[in-house]
């Protein structure tokens, strides 16, 4: 039996049965097989990616051979195919010597069997190149009808070593790296050391500002000593607080209260509907909720506030009722943070909910400081940044003395607010989905895309694949705008950037990476496998209906993403997992719910279910039997 899925492909005529037959043979040790025309095989690697997502085995004929390794050995070497070996048919009307130098060349492993072994005949070992020094076969003098289990024994025994070495070859690289990455780990600095340098040195500067209001950093700094007495009085120092707000800069200094006296903040955005409100509101139960007029009323009353198990909470602190800032002394920030302050829980999102139910994140401090060194690359001193997400970066942006700009939710789904909002506030730099700025696109003129894009140096774009077409569109457009493909989850933060269409992502620096197979094993170089992570940002669990469930500091996080590791912490992703789920024609659609109810059919012994196509727009299922 192999150590390891591992995957036959025939790559031969329809009318060649040879190669079929022996893939059949090498099922017994327990491998699956594909079948392909040599004429496919060109295009194969698109329109069927699952094939080649594992270890693969090629079996051919000689004569195919320099041609399926001319295809194939390109995607090999740079690590994105994982061929173990080409097994190659002998034609029985040339010399053995002869097709045995001809293979030889190839470049690749490559054992040959002869047709006796497969038809009847005298059984041998098969001739083994590549791994092993080349060499005549060797015969045994047992016969068989079927290929010898000596044979089989050889070429099983063959492909484990091989599987053994790819393993040993992406271990090492992968080893290499993490051990790199400890020793350069970037320290995570002091937010009360740096906001209270700037607080002292810039006062007058701006902090953050929305559609509606700006503050300096001494307006930043009022504003959030006054939450943080004000959460002092109420006794929520070291307890949990939500904030129930429409996205505006006034959000930031409410954190910022809330981390000056050590209170986990949680983000609960405004479009969530009122059940949801109750569901998230009864799972944290929270001290205390900070919200606006327009949004209080949606707070649970009565049965519903019972229900969440909120009748004993504080009621709510409503921003346009707060006192004058004014109105007592400020919260010092000067001291730095004790060292592992870095962990301890500083706020909690909920999660998309694209690929399961969304759950709520708890978030270690040194996640909103994570984006820090990569924003350095594109932001100066006085840089405005458009920005979604807020709490995950408005933080960094302030400490590096950029201002964050809290675009408006209307902005997600109106173009021409959101190209308002970017000329207006004169934006150099913008952190937004894929989709938002693709609609932009489509929906302005170039003169005005180009118009309001005057001032922006850098787009940094996450949450959704890339197009060539959207970058296409943006370099037409502004050309001197640079993009940049954020690799990110909520629950590990920043991971990765690709610069570039078509570029490799590149974990960044701090980041340690495992890619396992589902038996938790490293994965040979270039098969396919689950990323994991550690990092100073990790998530450090989840709330629950029942409490907080852990995630163990230092622990790897399975990202949920399929991933070929490349070397030198560069890797190309490949898909979610199997459980999530792809988007067909703009629905959700699960695989291995499909392959679930496939698998009961009586003539069904395994079904793969894949979405394939070049992109969003075309992807459609189709089954592997």
């Amino acid at each position: 039996q192999l150590q390891s899925d591992v995957s036959v492909l025939v790559v031969a005529p329809q009318t060649d049965v040879l190669p079929k037959l022996l893939a059949a043979r090498l099922a017994l040790a327990g491998l699956s097989s594909f079948a392909l025309d040599p004429m496919e095989l060109g295009s194969a690697r698109k329109q069927f990616s699952y094939i080649f997502d594992g270890p693969l085995v090629v079996v051919t004929s000689v004569e195919l051979a320099p041609q399926v390794a001319k295809e194939l050995q390109p995607d090999k070497l740079r690590g994105e195919l994982s061929l173990l070996r080409l097994i190659a048919i002998l034609d029985e009307a040339h010399p053995e010597a002869e097709q045995h130098e001809r293979l030889g060349h190839l470049g690749l492993p490559v054992t040959m069997v002869s047709p006796v072994e497969l038809l009847g005949g005298a059984a041998a070992a098969p001739a083994v190149m590549g791994a092993l020094p080349p060499s005549p076969p060797t015969r045994d003098k047992r016969t068989s009808g079927d290929l010898s289990m000596l044979t089989l024994v050889n070429l099983t025994g063959q492909l484990n070593a091989d599987l053994a070495e790819a393993r040993r070859e992406n271990e090492t690289s992968i080893g290499s790296f993490n051990k790199e990455m400890e020793t350069a780990a970037v320290p995570v600095p002091s937010w009360r050391a740096l906001l209270g340098k700037h607080i002292a040195e810039v006062p007058g500067a701006l902090a953050v500002a929305d559609d509606d209001d700006s503050f300096s950093y001494a307006a930043v700094h009022e504003r959030a000593s006054l939450v943080a007495r004000l959460l002092k009085e109420k006794g929520c120092e070291g307890g949990t607080i939500c904030i129930y707000t429409e996205r505006k800069a006034a959000c930031c200094w409410v954190a910022i209260g809330a981390m000056m006296c050590r209170t986990q903040f949680i983000d609960v955005a405004s479009f969530n509907k009122p059940n949801d409100l109750v569901r998230i509101l009864g799972i944290v139960k929270p001290d205390l909720v900070v919200t606006t007029r327009s949004l209080v009323h949606n707070l649970p009353q009565g049965e519903d506030a019972k229900l969440a198990g909120m009748e004993g909470m504080q009621p709510p602190l409503v921003l346009e009722d707060l006192p004058p800032p004014q109105s007592g002394g400020l919260v010092p920030l000067s001291k730095d943070d004790p060292p592992d302050d870095i962990a301890r829980t500083a706020f909690s999102v909920l999660t998309s909910g694209t690929t399961s139910v969304s759950k709520i994140v708890l978030c270690p401090l040194a996640a909103l400081t994570d984006a820090m060194p990569y924003f350095a690359t594109g932001l100066q001193e006085g840089d405005k940044i458009g920005l979604f997400w807020t709490y995950y970066y408005f933080l960094a942006v302030m400490l590096m003395r950029c201002t964050p700009v809290i675009l408006p939710d209307r902005a997600f789904l109106d173009p021409a607010v959101f190209l308002d909002c970017i000329k207006r506030h004169g934006l150099t730099a913008i952190y937004v989905t894929p989709s938002v700025l693709e609609l932009a696109i489509k929906s302005a003129s170039a003169a005005a895309f180009s118009e309001a894009f005057k001032t922006v140096k850098v787009i940094w774009l996450t949450g959704e694949k890339v197009k060539d077409e959207l970058r296409a569109g943006v370099a037409e457009r502004a050309p001197h705008v640079r993009m940049e493909d954020v690799y990110s989850t909520n629950e590990s933060g920043d991971l990765a950037i690709a610069s570039s269409a078509g570029a490799t992502l590149k974990l960044l620096q701090g980041v340690q990476a495992q890619v396992l197979d589902g038996q938790g094993r490293i994965v040979p170089r270039g098969a396919v496998g689950a990323l994991h992570v550690r990092t100073e940002a990790c998530y450090n669990g989840y709330w629950a209906s029942q409490g907080v469930v852990r995630h163990g500091r230092g622990a790897l996080y399975n990202t949920g993403d399929l991933i070929r590791w490349l070397g030198d912490g560069k890797f190309k992703f490949v898909s979610r997992q199997k459980g999530a789920h792809i988007k067909v024609r703009g629905y959700k659609v699960f695989p291995h719910l499909i392959e679930d109810v496939m698998n009961t059919h009586p003539a069904i012994d395994t079904a793969w279910i894949a979405g394939v196509g070049t992109d969003d727009t075309n992807t459609r299922l189709e089954a592997a039997l």
